[in-house]
């Protein structure tokens, strides 16, 4: 699950060219997700809020 979110998040940077993610919700309270988002801030140069 957190490698298919991850993915569909790279693809929307991406296209879109978002540097900046706002994660709240079950998402935030989730360790393994916030880790992942974390890990591939510091990888794809986002900001994480």
């Amino acid at each position: 699950m957190v490698e298919i979110l991850m993915d569909k998040l790279r693809k929307a940077a991406k296209q879109y060219n978002i540097k900046q993610v706002a994660v709240a919700g079950g998402v935030s309270a989730n360790n393994g997700l916030r880790n992942a988002f974390h890990e591939h801030a510091k990888k794809y140069g986002w900001k994480i809020f």
